[in-house]
């Protein structure tokens, strides 16, 4: 899954997780593929009732295979693996936090506010989409729709 190449343009990023306590990961720029299928996965996947929790495990997993963290020789060790992921990210703060960091440094096109605003965006879209379909639905299958008369 991803992963199979160098960080791009690596950078440090000091995430801040429960209790205030710091950690420096090094985020890096998704490759054309992996971010693409990223960018159609993130949203869908993380909409409740729409997407399932696997796709979205699948496609945080994706993600922070293009996130390191310095071993004690000063190399880089990618979060390749969910157990990585587990052992160097101490808790759901710092993840989602770290999560929303990669999504914010590689997608300029969720616009101000970042990840979060497009995401609540979708759902907002989304919602007034559901609503207006369920009450023509309703609406065309009433009892008293169907035995109108025409004027």
């Amino acid at each position: 899954m991803g992963a199979s190449h160098e960080l791009i343009e690596p950078v440090d990023r000091v995430i801040t997780g429960r209790g205030g306590k710091e950690k420096t990961f090094v985020l890096s720029y998704l490759d054309c593929v992996d971010g693409r299928k990223i960018a159609a996965l993130y949203p869908v996947a993380n909409m409740p009732k729409l997407g399932d929790y696997q796709s979205s495990e699948e496609a945080m997993q994706l993600l922070l295979s293009h996130v390191g963290v310095y071993r004690s020789d000063g190399t880089i060790l990618r979060l390749s693996t969910l157990d990585l992921i587990r052992n160097h990210v101490p808790d759901p703060i710092m993840l989602m936090k770290l999560e929303y960091s990669m999504l914010d440094h590689n997608f300029d096109f969720f616009g101000p506010g970042g990840p979060l605003s497009s995401v609540e965006g979708l759902l907002k879209q989304g919602a007034a989409w559901i609503t207006q379909m369920l009450t023509q639905s309703l609406a065309s299958s009433s009892p008293r729709a169907s035995h109108r008369t025409p004027s």
